[in-house]
């Protein structure tokens, strides 16, 4: 027999093959990573262990070089990096948010603020950040009305009541837009569009981490608790692995290995119910993740015809 045929040469084989499928591919090499990195350095972060990369079943996220231990805090990113309503008010936004009566929420300024930024292209600081960020999003408020129409009752329910919602909040804002004139030479009706605004609605319903800020006299009642983080929101992690924690600390947004689950977003801290309603994000293996339907299987919902599985 051949040297490396044997039966525990196959078992091997299988193991490293298996353990392989997990393993992330690198991404760092990408363009726009490299830009990213070198945007951050410039603000002071840099993170050697943790480098950009596309994992099987979860997608793009951040894969580590090496094993972290419990406690371990995972990332420390200087809060010169996140976009708050801090960063939105230190701006050129910042005396139209101000001023402007009623008072806007702290969603409206960073939706209006990723907008501007965004409109300004190479002009804009963030632009590195914002070149990561998707183009496109799949949240329900998205999906075309044929889509809609094809899911069970109470998530078609959910979308419609969410692309009526964000229909509002557009409506709702097109006056501030207006009061931003004197920013641009554009007409703002071009660049605070639906579209634009709904692309910025998506990023900080799916991106932002929790961070909760002190409360502004020149916004609204809303609860103050969304940052865009860049490189840390490109964390991701399997869907039966709950142990991350969170921390804002010494002016650095810091991310842990801890025991329990203590992440907290935007969407909701301890069950994915919340999420495959308003952000389309629900991972079938994780313990919480349930979706309420009628009796009828949502195969035949999805798929006339066919009744059963």
């Amino acid at each position: 027999m051949k040297k490396g045929r044997g039966r525990t040469s196959r078992t091997r084989r299988r193991k490293l093959f298996r353990s392989s499928e997990s393993r992330g591919v690198n991404e760092s090499y990408k363009p726009e990573f490299i830009e990213l990195k070198r945007w951050l350095k410039n603000r002071k972060f840099e993170d050697p262990n943790l480098i950009p990369a596309r994992f099987p079943g979860t997608g793009r996220g951040l894969m580590s070089k090496t094993s972290l231990r419990e406690g371990q805090v995972i990332i420390s990113l200087p809060e010169s990096c996140l976009i708050t309503t801090d960063t939105v008010m230190r701006s050129y936004l910042g005396a139209y948010v101000a001023k402007w009566q009623p008072h806007p929420s702290p969603l409206l300024a960073l939706c209006t603020f990723l907008v501007a930024e965004k409109h300004a292209g190479t002009r804009s600081p963030w632009k590195p950040y914002l070149e990561i960020l998707p183009k496109t999003y799949t949240c329900p408020v998205c999906l075309e009305p044929e889509v809609v129409n094809l899911l069970p009752k109470p998530l078609k329910a959910k979308a419609r009541e969410q692309r009526t919602h964000v229909q509002e909040f557009f409506t709702s804002s097109r006056d501030f837009f207006s009061s931003l004139q004197p920013l641009f030479s554009e007409a703002v009706e071009n660049i605070f569009s639906y579209s634009a605004l709904l692309w910025a609605w998506c990023t900080v319903n799916t991106r932002a981490v929790y961070m909760k800020l002190g409360r502004r006299q020149c916004f609204s009642a809303e609860p103050d608790t969304c940052a865009l983080a860049p490189y840390l929101d490109l964390l991701n992690h399997s869907p039966d692995v709950q142990a991350l924690s969170v921390a804002h600390k010494g002016g650095d947004y810091m991310l842990g290995k801890g025991l329990a689950l203590r992440v907290k977003d935007v969407r909701g801290p301890l069950t994915c119910t919340p999420c495959v309603y308003p952000r389309w994000h629900l991972a079938g293996t994780q313990a919480r993740a349930v979706v309420f339907t009628p009796h009828v299987p949502l195969r035949r919902w999805m798929m006339p015809g066919k009744s059963s599985f």
